[in-house]
């Protein structure tokens, strides 16, 4: 999570950002792709009706579509890339390659 937090702040993600970090971003990010969800209407509506079961991985508070929308426009998206890269470059030995 520190390492996520850093590449943020380094990369100005953290600006003007009360609780909707970075990491809680790539979180609910995460969750999207999982649940194949297309708009913020779903993620957010979805969101909301878990979020009793998502306390465990740190969303403890209800995330509007205006959230999403402001952090998505604000936030660089060179922040997942560069947390994308740095998870790959850790983990890419214990990939399985098909080809």
């Amino acid at each position: 999570m520190s390492k996520i937090l850093q590449i943020s702040q380094e990369k100005g993600g953290e600006h003007y950002t009360k609780r909707f970090t970075g990491w809680i971003h790539l979180k609910v990010m995460f969750y999207a792709v999982i649940k194949r969800f297309d708009s913020l209407s779903e993620i957010t509506t979805s969101l909301f009706a878990d979020t009793h079961k998502l306390a465990h991985i740190g969303i403890t508070f209800e995330i509007s579509r205006s959230t999403l929308a402001d952090a998505n426009k604000r936030r660089p998206e060179s922040i997942f890339e560069t947390i994308y890269r740095d998870l790959y470059a850790r983990y890419r030995h214990e990939l399985i390659s098909d080809s």
